[in-house]
């Protein structure tokens, strides 16, 4: 069986004659607006904030809904929710229960917020640390405990975004610095040689050599047609270059990267636009890409090595849970032995898609299913033996051959397109 989710978290099921295509992940819906934040939860399930605050289960299914809205989210050690967010120019925060319950709110500073993407972390102590043009240290109760301001680093206006390190502190993105900062918020050194050569930087964080960061650039023949590229790279801290840098684009159209988050022991996964989702190695060659549609603003790994995104797709907050391929169907293994399966796909990788079969009697039948599980065509062959070609006026991604055959047992091949 297999669910697609609608608006409002709804969901239809349906069931396809498919025995070796298993559910590896899915996609829903939850109405207008975007998701901006998503963690996967203690009990397995997610909470995304944004537009508005949802707590699911592991299938995406709806456990409950808040109206509030914000930019960063953390389950806290009594299984509640602490969100950052932005409310009239100022920073804001909400404690929330495991419920979603609001237990205390609170708002700091004048004219800080918003100028990039904040950052919350619980410490040990119960408190908060956020960074947004500064630092502010909470107790539990988000009392203020110490501030800091970086005016002798960066403009608050160039702040870009921050993240949390390896080593418990945090490191902070202007336009044209990097500042890294203890667990207190102290200065620990800065970096005024980085050059992002970006027009703007949606993400840093700590990478595998030095400090990984995305945004979106002017591509080649930006001066007479709006065209912006993605670009990531990876800043050697302190010795003023890049180690690796990646730049994607389309003539005449806009990419972008919102989140780059380190994944497994030695590779990044990426979400933007158009790319759902991107799988690098640590040396920025890209390994594989997908396309969902919309837009990726938040990819997490989840603990069973797949990977959980929110943003805004068709206009609706979504939210979608994958493999670790990026795949949200995958194949059972099949029998080693090949008895009744006179098929087999010669490059299952390309532009187009080339099948040879022989011993076929009545001929080769079958079906082509999406990423989605949607049906999208047939192939039909009268000969007994031959090759049939495939992919000409579909679509780049995933798709799935299943044979019609009678009786049991049924081979389905995973192929990918590449245009």
């Amino acid at each position: 069986m297999l669910r697609l989710r609608l608006g409002g978290g709804a969901c239809v099921a349906f069931f396809m004659a498919m025995p070796q295509l298993l559910l590896a992940g899915w996609m829903c819906s939850y109405g207008e607006g975007v998701g901006s934040c998503v963690q996967q939860t203690s009990d397995g399930g997610y909470i995304v904030v944004g537009s508005r605050l949802i707590k699911t289960n592991e299938d995406g299914d709806i456990m409950w809904t808040r109206e509030y809205s914000g930019l960063c989210i953390q389950q806290t050690e009594d299984e509640g929710y602490i969100i950052v967010g932005a409310k009239e120019g100022r920073v804001w925060l909400l404690k929330t229960d495991a419920d979603g319950d609001s237990v205390w709110a609170r708002t700091y500073g004048e004219d800080v917020y918003p100028y990039g993407k904040g950052y919350i972390t619980q410490t040990a102590g119960g408190g908060y640390n956020i960074l947004s043009v500064g630092f502010l240290q909470l107790d539990s109760l988000g009392n203020v405990i110490s501030t800091r301001n970086y005016d002798e680093y960066y403009d608050k206006h160039d702040y870009q975004c921050a993240n949390a390190t390896d080593d418990e502190g945090y490191i902070i993105c202007g336009w044209d610095v990097l500042v890294k900062l203890d667990s207190l918020g102290n200065v620990m050194w800065c970096d005024s040689s980085f050059f992002p050569a970006m027009n703007f930087v949606t993400y840093v964080a700590e990478g595998y050599q030095g400090y990984v960061y995305m945004g979106a650039t002017w591509g080649a023949g930006s001066d007479t047609a709006p065209n912006m590229d993605m670009r990531i790279a990876e800043w050697l801290k302190l010795d003023g270059y890049d180690v690796w840098e990646l730049v994607i684009g389309q003539p005449v159209s806009n990419e972008c990267g919102y989140c780059v988050q380190k994944a497994g022991s030695s590779k990044y996964i990426l979400a933007g636009d158009p790319w759902t989702l991107m799988e690098l190695d640590r040396w920025g060659h890209v390994m594989w890409s997908r396309e969902f549609g919309g837009e990726a603003r938040y990819v997490q790994e989840t603990s069973d090595g797949g990977y959980i995104v929110t943003g805004n797709h068709n206009g609706d907050l979504y939210l979608l849970k994958t493999d670790a391929n990026g795949d949200t169907l995958s194949i059972a293994e099949e029998p080693i032995t090949p008895q009744g399966f006179n098929w087999e796909v010669l490059n299952p990788v390309g532009q187009q898609i080339t099948l040879r079969y022989t011993d076929q009697p009545q001929g080769f039948h079958a079906s082509v299913f999406n990423a989605a599980g949607q049906k999208v065509g047939e192939l039909h062959s009268a000969s007994a033996s031959g090759t049939i070609t495939w992919g000409n006026g579909m679509s780049r991604g995933v798709y799935f051959i299943q044979e019609i055959k009678r009786g049991s047992g049924s081979k389905v091949s995973r192929v990918i397109l590449l245009h």
